[in-house]
């Protein structure tokens, strides 16, 4: 027998609460999110959200400039925040960290900017970069927690 949830007499499957769940993931998890100001995707936002024991995320979205990754991870008291941003579009990136020190590609970040994060015990060090796939690290304090790895694709 098949569920009701899953019956002919369920007029959409494109139910909003399935919606809103992969929005969460993509804006607040992976922290792909578009712009306030500059629809899109032409200059984006990446502001992931750790918590938990959420501390292995990847996540991919097909724009009109191309594919946008936000791969995250935190381990041994640092957060790698590994981000591919598309040719002739700009991010504007927020690395969550406990430190105030931040490297991309393995060296010493020069122009940054830390930013408060309201209701978490992290700030974000917050900086804007053009195309390209870069790699941010940051102290990040996330006590002992156990490992919860998730992958999520979007394509337009």
């Amino acid at each position: 027998m098949v569920p009701y949830h899953m019956s002919s007499q369920m007029y959409s499957f494109n139910h909003y609460a399935y919606g809103a769940i992969g929005d969460w993931l993509y804006r607040k998890v992976a922290g792909i999110d578009l712009h306030p100001e500059v629809p899109g995707f032409r200059h984006f936002i990446i502001k992931p959200h750790p918590f938990g024991e959420m501390n292995d995320v990847k996540a991919s979205h097909l724009s009109p400039y191309g594919e946008i990754r936000s791969e995250w991870s935190v381990t041994n008291g640092k957060m790698q925040l590994k981000v591919t941003i598309p040719v002739n579009t700009t991010a504007e990136s927020f690395v969550p960290s406990t430190g105030t020190a931040l490297t991309v590609d393995g060296e010493k970040a020069q122009t940054m900017k830390i930013t408060n994060a309201p209701g978490t015990d992290y700030h974000y060090i917050r900086l804007t970069k053009g195309s390209g796939t870069y790699l941010f690290e940051a102290e990040f304090d996330n006590g002992s927690q156990l490992v919860l790895s998730t992958t999520y694709s979007r394509r337009k």
